[in-house]
């Protein structure tokens, strides 16, 4: 039993470095919670369209944010604040807060998506207010605004002039603009303010090739999935699924970075 503890304690304990081996464990883990999410709103008929999207944003912040004043000694370093402990805590807090506003939309007549979008907003105000009252270094926020600009503006011509529209379409390059925002937030972290990456694969990437070349691998990766999950994927609930897992991915440890590097922690 010892053994037991003492292998889940350097594995996936609270102050565990990241290692391929619980990289694919976290991999794994949120593959199942995706399954299990398109289960349950499968069973509710709940469709993944523009409302749910707009409902379940704040809670992705809320989470991030979470997790930055974590870092920032705001919230305890403990097993639930951290991964993967944070993600259950989410999942939890998100599902209780669903059910509640199910009930809310039935006695107020009013449609589901909206008290659970005001709970996770008032959440996320409160977290975000916390790491504007702690902000130490405008600077890098001034930094980041430009590079991830650069960064985004090919898209968006690609967008105004209707460049490969089958493949650039709204959703698929709010997922490209999400991967765009954490190579961004890492760039100016680790170029200018002298951070290091924890990740195993992108701290091996940019030993070899340096930060800069991260823009590019990222698009190499997050492209090709986007046209496999449109060509491969028929089911509308699940392709858009998907499309958010693959957004959250991108957007979720940016906002983090970002807001660590705000508050110089």
């Amino acid at each position: 039993m010892v053994n037991i503890l003492s292998f889940f304690e350097q594995n996936f304990g609270t102050f565990a470095p990241y290692t391929l081996f619980n990289t694919l464990i976290y991999g794994i883990i949120l593959s199942l919670f995706v399954f299990l999410l398109l289960w349950i709103f499968k069973r509710q008929k709940v469709k993944l369209n523009d409302d749910f999207f707009v409902a379940v944003a704040p809670w992705v912040v809320f989470g991030t944010t979470s997790r930055a004043l974590v870092d920032a000694s705001f919230f305890p370093t403990i097993w639930f604040f951290v991964a993967p402990g944070i993600y259950f805590l989410i999942f939890v807090l998100f599902v209780v807060a669903w059910v509640f506003s199910i009930f809310v939309s039935r006695f107020f007549k009013i449609e589901w998506w909206k008290p659970l979008f005001v709970a996770g907003f008032v959440l996320t105000i409160f977290n975000i207010l916390i790491i504007a009252l702690r902000a130490q270094n405008l600077q890098a926020l001034l930094f980041f605004s430009i590079i991830f600009g650069i960064a985004c503006a090919p898209f968006a011509v690609a967008w105004r002039f209707k460049v490969f529209s089958k493949i650039f379409t709204k959703q698929n390059l709010l997922v490209v603009a999400a991967h765009l925002f954490d190579v961004s937030a890492t760039f100016v972290a680790l170029t200018f303010f002298g951070y290091v990456e924890k990740h195993v694969l992108p701290a091996a990437i940019m030993g070899l090739l340096g930060p800069a070349a991260f823009f590019i691998l990222k698009l190499l990766v997050v492209i090709p999935c986007l046209m496999l999950t449109d060509h491969f994927i028929k089911d509308k609930n699940t392709k858009n699924m998907l499309k958010f897992v693959l957004f959250v991915l991108g957007f979720a440890p940016g906002f983090r970075d970002l807001s660590r590097i705000i508050m110089m922690c």
